[in-house]
């Protein structure tokens, strides 16, 4: 997948980044009555409330948004294999940051990203990170090589110590080079 582009920071609405790629969507709380909207920098390939996909031997190439985002109680996502380089976004984003205790079948849980190639990340949205995952659990990040991030190769958790349904969460054996944490 190659030259894709988000252009709601070019809309009157703009982009400020809160934090990992996240900002408030003024418009869509303001037609829904929602008093927060939450919403990650989009991805090429964006997984919502899906189970069991595997994305493996993909390549990612100088997109103006993220790579992969899953998020809505996706359950068993595998990321395997991918080459991801010059990304404006994450490369890839896991979960979400409203909601830290949902019921087992609605959180993102059984998530993985493995033996994976991840360079120039996070290129224009500089709180964007080389892998991001919020609200997680039974996540694995192993045997990457993760090199020229603007904020962390790897971020993981979300709320600063508050409880949460994070479980079972693993990050091993990475390579990380160049990495502004």
């Amino acid at each position: 997948i190659t030259h894709l582009t988000w252009l709601r920071p070019s809309s009157r609405y703009g982009f400020v980044d809160l934090n990992f790629g996240y900002y408030f969507a003024h418009e869509t709380a303001q037609h829904a009555n929602v008093p927060h909207s939450l919403h990650g920098v989009p991805g090429a390939i964006q997984i919502s409330g899906a189970h069991n996909i595997n994305i493996t031997n993909s390549s990612f190439d100088r997109l103006g948004l993220s790579g992969v985002v899953s998020d809505a109680g996706s359950q068993n996502i595998r990321v395997e294999s991918c080459e991801f380089q010059d990304i404006s976004g994450n490369a890839v984003l896991f979960g979400n940051v409203s909601e830290p205790n949902l019921p087992l079948a609605q959180q993102d849980r059984q998530l993985s990203v493995t033996n994976s190639e991840l360079s120039n990340l996070a290129v224009e949205f500089g709180g964007c990170s080389g892998i991001f995952a919020g609200y997680v659990s039974e996540l694995t990040i192993s045997h990457n090589t993760i090199s020229n991030t603007s904020n962390g190769a790897i971020c993981t958790g979300y709320g600063w110590g508050g409880n949460n349904s994070m479980t079972s969460n693993r990050i091993t054996y990475n390579h990380i080079v160049r990495s502004n944490t």
